[in-house]
């Protein structure tokens, strides 16, 4: 899936959230919050991120970073 998801992102600069997901779900955080971040210049970031089934995520410190951008796209 993820070698999948990369090369669409690769050719189409979009979906990097889907990439983020995976490696989420495959306990990988470091490589989750680097897409994670890359999904705010593709737009593709969902507020999905904020369901509790991402609570791991939710529990390191990097996340607040991205809750606060989240916010400040909001504006």
């Amino acid at each position: 899936m993820v070698a999948e998801f990369t090369k669409q992102w690769q050719s189409t600069s979009q979906g990097a959230f889907h990439i983020a997901v995976v490696h989420a779900g495959l306990g990988d955080r470091d490589r989750a919050f680097e897409w994670l971040n890359r999904s705010f210049d593709d737009f593709s970031l969902a507020y999905y991120v904020m369901l509790p089934m991402f609570d791991d995520l939710h529990a390191d410190p990097r996340f607040e970073r991205l809750e606060r951008r989240l916010r400040l796209q909001d504006l």
